[in-house]
């Protein structure tokens, strides 16, 4: 699912182009009115709009970075971490980097970029301080076992179902906001470095 906010975004949405343009064609039609019969204004008019329709119904994609299909673990109440995955489409013909994610803190109180490293056979979770790359024209996908997005001190519970918007950062100085929904998932056991010792979900 996508909710994007960045600076390569359109001015205006699809939607609003098209009442733009139905309304310039239908000012148009009012002044041809002058110099046709009404009959024949209307035909122009029916087909001036759906001539309008059929070119601005297409998807308006933000340039840039596109984020889609952002979900988020699931967790019983009283767990203070979790970890959130989204696809990312880099549209530009230039690599970028993911250099930070937030929430609001009613969401959680830390958020932070993660990967997993095989570390002697053990999976280990380590923070990726220098970001996560976006080559050009690619897809980066950000899921389990892989590069994630963590939150730490959780300020609410994460309950299947559940949603809340992230905002992701990026190199080049944009940034892109999507809505996350919470899922249930399959625990994956590993070792997490930097915090206290036992199994964590992600």
């Amino acid at each position: 699912m996508m909710n994007t906010s960045s600076k390569y975004t359109n001015e205006f949405s699809g939607s609003l182009k098209f009442d733009l343009a139905q309304k310039y064609i239908l000012n148009s039609c009012y002044t041809l009115g002058k110099f046709f019969s009404a009959q024949r204004i209307n035909k122009m008019k029916k087909f001036a709009l759906i001539l309008a329709a059929t070119l601005l119904a297409q998807p308006v994609l933000a340039k840039g970075v596109q984020a889609t299909n952002a979900y988020a673990r699931a967790v019983v109440s009283g767990v203070q971490q979790s970890g959130a995955f989204v696809t990312l489409k880099n549209t530009d013909a230039t690599p970028n980097v993911l250099i930070g994610a937030s929430v609001k803190p009613n969401i959680a109180t830390r958020t932070e970029l993660h990967t997993h490293v095989n570390d002697n056979g053990v999976m280990r979770m380590v923070e990726v301080k220098d970001g996560i790359p976006l080559p050009a024209n690619q897809v980066v996908e950000l899921k389990p076992g892989s590069y994630h997005i963590m939150f730490f001190d959780l300020k609410t519970t994460f309950s299947a179902g559940k949603k809340f918007p992230l905002t992701l950062k990026f190199k080049d100085g944009s940034s892109t906001t999507v809505n996350v929904t919470v899922k249930e998932m399959q625990a994956m056991q590993h070792n997490h470095a930097g915090h206290a010792a036992g199994a964590h979900q992600h």
